[in-house]
């Protein structure tokens, strides 16, 4: 292995860095282009309010093989010294159960077959483990990429989806005038048409009608391309990681990407994989700029995740702490306490919240308590 600094593996180190790059784009176009109250409120990490986007999302996939990462430089730094250890008392265990096959009589091998697996896994497979890994992340950000694509489209792109639908039942009607007398003909080629669903291309074509070619900074034909084979590529996932349709290229940056038909996903560098990704957070901020303003709507790119319950306890006691108490020292120590204690605020954050409540005193009412939690939370 090569070392980084005579301890980590540079390889790994480097795959570490590639990951922090990708979350550190999200962070920087989540403050910076959603906006910083957004950004604050996340950082918070407040267990009642939150704003979910593409950023945090994409931030959120890339949390799992970091892990996987840090812990296998932190592992390999102690040579795994308690590997042993933990398989046997696992299999130690009163969970684990030794297979019996009664039709059969035969046994299972019991816990030597796991631990001479396990060793070899970590000496001799670490690579394909790391291929694995790569896949269920090409996965899971192309995942993301969709499910805002589809958000935007859902709340934006109603006439976009009604005029698809309208167009196929004017094919299924001209199918029927024309073979109204051969009812196999026509049920046929109806069946060939699409029901309701719409399909992904579809609904990012939807979301691209918005876009202001002028205002769009990239090269968006291309950028089509990107999300074409990070798509194909995601859909290897259906078949145990092997690409079934055709052979398909991708030049980007001086860089090829390439699927082979029927054969497994393969890429030269696991970092040159991870930027090809890392261009879906760029492509999704350019679709974002390139709307004009009154049709870039927050809600349309930004959800938030409320916790109902938590909001109306909260309501509650700044009422009775602000309004019914006054305020005065003891209510005010008590709030604080809740705050630390059952609403995840740390010593600082508490006290900041609550002058925030106390700069929007006379604001408060039964009618805008939620509102001011919410900007309170933002502002810590």
């Amino acid at each position: 292995m090569k070392k980084v600094g005579k301890r980590f593996d540079k390889n790994n180190i480097d795959l570490i860095s590639s990951f922090l790059n990708l979350k550190d784009s999200c962070y920087t176009f989540e403050k910076h282009f959603l906006g910083k109250d957004f950004h604050q409120t996340n950082l918070n990490k407040l267990s009642f309010i939150s704003y979910s986007s593409f950023y945090s999302s994409f931030k959120d996939v890339c949390d799992l093989p970091l892990f996987f990462l840090l812990n296998e430089e932190v592992s390999n730094e102690h040579e795994r010294d308690f590997v042993p250890e933990i398989l046997l008392e696992a299999i130690n265990s009163e969970k684990f159960k030794s297979m019996y096959d009664k039709e059969s009589g035969s046994k299972s091998h019991g816990g030597n077959i796991h631990i001479e697996e396990i060793r070899y896994l970590l000496s001799q497979n670490y690579n394909q483990i790391v291929g694995s890994m790569m896949l269920d992340f090409s996965v899971s950000s192309f995942s993301v990429f969709e499910y805002w694509i589809d958000y935007f489209y859902n709340k934006l792109c109603q006439n976009h989806k009604h005029e698809i639908l309208q167009k196929r039942r004017n094919e299924k009607r001209i199918i029927i005038e024309k073979n109204k007398d051969n009812i196999d003909v026509c049920l046929d080629k109806i069946s060939k048409i699409p029901g309701d669903f719409i399909s992904f291309p579809d609904k990012l074509s939807g979301v691209l009608s918005f876009v202001k070619k002028e205002n769009y900074k990239r090269d968006l034909k291309h950028d089509r391309k990107i999300i074409d084979f990070l798509s194909k590529k995601r859909n290897a996932v259906h078949n145990l990681g092997i690409h079934r349709g055709a052979d398909y290229e991708l030049q980007h940056k001086g860089v090829d990407f390439v699927l082979k038909q029927d054969e497994p996903i393969k890429c030269d560098s696991w970092v040159d994989c991870l930027a090809i990704t890392g261009e879906l957070i760029k492509i999704y901020t350019a679709i974002i700029a390139s709307i004009d303003l009154e049709e870039r709507q927050v809600e349309s790119f930004v959800e938030p995740r409320i916790d109902n319950l938590a909001i109306e306890i909260l309501s509650k006691s700044i009422n009775e702490c602000f309004i019914f108490c006054d305020d005065n020292e003891e209510s005010v120590s008590i709030f604080k306490g809740m705050l630390v204690n059952k609403f995840g605020f740390d010593e600082e954050s508490s006290i900041k919240f609550i002058d925030n409540i106390k700069n929007n005193k006379e604001n408060l009412d039964f009618s805008n308590i939620s509102g001011i939690i919410a900007l309170s939370a933002m502002r810590l």
